[in-house]
Formats: C-alpha cells, sequence, structure tokens
C-alpha cells in the first residue's frame, strides 16, 4: 500500500516536471545571450516563471513524500500503561502477577489485614522476656542485681515486672482479682465497675492495681475525690514532690503518715481508667522497694 502512493506521487511530480517549457532552439538560446549583453543580467518573465515552477514542483513532492511518510504511522498505537489503579503493576508477564491481571497476594493474607501475619498467633514483637535483671547501688553497699519476674494479668489487661518474692494476694476463694468493689447492697452497685489485683512483698511493701470504666471525666474526678477522701481520713496527709516518682506521661502524687509512704499514679488504655497504689514503709524507703515500685508502674503494658 505503501508502494503504490510513493509510485503515485512520483509520477505526479514528473508529469508537472515535463510541463515546464524548455528552449531547445540554439537560435532562441543565442538571441537569449545576444539580448542579455544588451540589457545586462536580467531575468526575463518566461525565465522566472521557469525556475518558479521548478522550486514548486519540487516543493509540492516534498509535502507529498512527507505525507506519504507519515501516513506510515498512521496504524502505530499509542504506547500502553502498564499500571493499574494507584500505579500498581498490571500482569505483563511479571512472575509476582497472576493470569488475571490482577496483583498477587499470598494465601495467608487477609486482605481485611493488609499485611501478611496470622492474627491467630501472637506478634513476637510484643512478647516480653520473662525476666528482666536491674543492678541497684544502694546507699552504704555494693551494686547488686536484683532478677525482676513478668506477671500477666489476663483478668485486667496488663503486664509488668515484679520484685522477686513479691506475690499476688490471693483472696479466700483462690483468686487473685478482687472482684468488684463499691457495691452497696444486693440490688444497688456503684457507678464504677472496679476491678482490683493486689501484690505484697511483705507489711512495709505492696501495690494494688485498680481497673476502672467510667463514662464521662466528671465520674472520673468524683472518683478521685473520694480516694483521696479515704487517704485522709485514714490519717494520710498529702506531700509535694520535689521531683516525679514514675517516669512517663501520667498522673502522679503522694500521700504520706509519720510510718507510710503512698504513692499514686494514674495511667489511661482504651476506655479503662488505671489506678495504681504503692504503699511503703518509710524506714524501708532506702532499700531497693522505692526502684521495685518504679519498675513495676514505669513498665506497665496494656493488652
Amino acid at each position: 500500500m505503501q508502494e503504490e502512493r510513493f509510485d503515485k506521487a512520483m509520477q505526479e511530480i514528473k508529469r508537472k516536471y515535463n510541463d515546464i517549457p524548455t528552449k531547445t532552439s540554439s537560435q532562441e538560446i543565442i538571441q537569449a545571450v545576444q539580448q542579455e549583453k544588451r540589457h545586462g543580467k536580467r531575468f526575463s518573465l518566461k525565465q522566472f516563471s521557469a525556475v518558479a515552477a521548478t522550486i514548486g514542483v519540487f516543493i509540492i513532492g516534498g509535502i507529498l513524500i512527507g505525507s506519504l511518510l507519515s501516513g506510515g504511522d498512521e496504524t502505530s498505537q499509542e504506547p500502553v500503561d502498564d499500571r493499574g489503579p494507584g500505579g500498581n503493576e498490571w500482569n505483563s508477564g511479571d512472575p509476582d502477577n497472576d493470569e488475571t491481571g490482577m496483583l498477587n497476594v499470598p494465601d495467608d493474607v487477609d486482605p481485611e489485614d493488609g499485611d501478611g501475619q496470622n492474627r491467630d498467633e501472637p506478634d513476637p514483637s510484643t512478647e516480653r522476656p520473662a525476666v528482666m535483671t536491674k543492678s541497684m547501688v544502694l546507699e552504704g553497699m555494693e551494686e547488686r542485681s536484683y532478677d525482676f519476674e513478668l506477671y500477666e494479668s489476663e483478668a485486667l489487661g496488663f503486664s509488668t515486672y515484679l520484685f522477686p518474692g513479691m506475690e499476688l494476694v490471693v483472696d479466700t476463694n483462690g483468686n487473685g482479682t478482687q472482684g468488684e468493689e463499691g457495691v452497696e447492697s444486693e440490688e444497688e452497685v456503684s457507678d464504677f465497675a472496679e476491678e482490683v489485683e493486689s501484690f505484697a512483698f511483705s507489711d512495709f511493701y505492696s501495690i494494688r492495681v485498680i481497673r476502672l470504666h467510667v463514662e464521662n471525666e466528671v465520674m472520673w474526678e468524683d472518683w478521685l475525690y473520694d480516694t483521696f477522701s479515704r487517704y485522709e481520713a485514714e490519717g494520710y496527709e498529702r506531700f509535694v514532690q520535689d521531683r516525679p516518682m514514675f517516669e512517663g506521661n501520667m498522673q502522679q502524687g503522694l500521700y504520706g503518715t509519720s510510718d507510710y509512704w503512698r504513692y499514686y499514679a494514674v495511667l489511661e488504655h482504651d476506655h479503662w481508667m488505671y489506678f495504681v497504689e504503692v504503699n511503703l514503709n518509710i524506714e524501708a524507703g532506702d532499700g531497693p522497694y522505692p526502684i521495685a515500685a518504679q519498675v513495676f508502674v514505669e513498665e506497665l503494658k496494656f493488652q
């Protein structure tokens, strides 16, 4: 098809070239030379027409040839974008793509999850070592290492590390979680559903964790007011600390008597409030127990 168009174009050029008037007579050539000598070097109208016609033929021929050559690309297609929506590669011989043209997804991937982790198995990155060793240098004593043991509370949904020898206080039913507090009668339950776990090393060092679900901030402030009022009723006085007992973003404070310090810390996770209460005999304040209390609170992780 292209060759036929090219031949037609060349024949058209040849025809137009043959139509140009030529000077084949020698007499006419001699007369033209003589006339040129008499009148100077001037082109006659007939000569100018011949030259212009020749130039026009070549211009027309160039246009025809150019259109012929460009016409051969009409059947070519625009480059196809191999990317699907979002710039993802569609199937184009890539072994990572299936025959449907969709991105391959491993069999164990849930599209709702967005990754390849199996949700039925625990994430290894969240597992904590069973023992955490911490070295302490107490006043007047040499450095000593203590092995804190991991404790995980399924009932209250937290984990932390306990000082060696510290144990969960078990009630008469054999359950470490003491259950709900604030029950005023069999028919009436307080606004707060409290769950409590208590830990004790001895009479001079103990910790209590209370988990509460509160509806709003006003109820939470009321609960704190009632708790601190109880402290004062027990003879505890509020103290201003020179520096926080626990590191981290939490509300904390200190109450005390002549014999005991009572530290508290408030942490929040999801819709739960955790109130941690540390009771420490003042005479034991120079031992490892304040640091043990710091480890307990600062290592709290919630499930």
